[in-house]
């Protein structure tokens, strides 16, 4: 039962995510990830009560946590990027 939300919240948290990656700051991006993964963590399942406080941790918990792998092509780009211009200066090209 649980489940369910968790994944159908991670659905459209994979398109925000996705898609304020292309359009902001990378960092600006992971932070509201993490900030708020920890934030519904902390407020929403360290406190909870009862199942509507777990099911808004589960959906906000895959609108923000699970969501984070949407982000990893735009962190591959820029450990790449960097990777290529350490290669070139290291190897006398540069």
């Amino acid at each position: 039962m649980i489940l369910f939300p968790i994944i159908a919240a991670s659905i459209p948290g994979l398109l925000l995510l996705g898609y304020l990656s292309d359009k902001t700051s990378l960092r600006l991006v992971i932070s509201l990830s993490c900030f708020g993964t920890a934030l519904s963590c902390i407020c929403l399942w360290g406190f909870a009560t009862s199942t509507g406080m777990l099911i808004a941790f589960v959906v906000m918990f895959g609108l923000l946590g699970l969501s984070f792998s949407a982000l990893w092509t735009k962190l591959i780009t820029v450990i790449a990027r960097e990777y290529s211009q350490d290669s070139v200066i290291s190897s006398g090209r540069g």
